[in-house]
């Protein structure tokens, strides 16, 4: 099992960081993650009308597991960008599945 994370990796003299965090450290920043991923995802070629719910559960992935991480550019306390990665043995959906099954 991981350690958890969480970690200034680069920091500007106007406040803005970029962070890494693995499971509970970044599920305070759930609302403003699901947040960019909807407006990121509603435009061209997405197209996909996420729910704050919806997008919740699925970051749930990555929070309650210590082998994800999530990358966070913060401003202050403000999410402005991000990144997140877990084992694909950990994924949801077609993309765990094909690896459980070595496709």
């Amino acid at each position: 099992m991981n350690k958890i994370l969480s970690k200034i990796i680069w920091q500007s003299k106007d406040g803005i960081s970029l962070q890494a965090f693995t499971g509970e450290e970044a599920k305070k920043y759930t609302k403003q993650i699901a947040n960019i991923r909807i407006t990121m995802f509603k435009e061209f070629p997405y197209l996909y009308e996420g729910s704050l719910e919806g997008e919740e559960e699925y970051l749930n992935i990555y929070f309650s597991s210590t082998n994800s991480i999530v990358l966070l550019v913060l401003d202050g306390d403000k999410v402005v960008g991000f990144s997140n990665s877990i084992p694909l043995k950990y994924a949801s959906g077609e993309g765990g599945l094909l690896f459980m099954m070595n496709l």
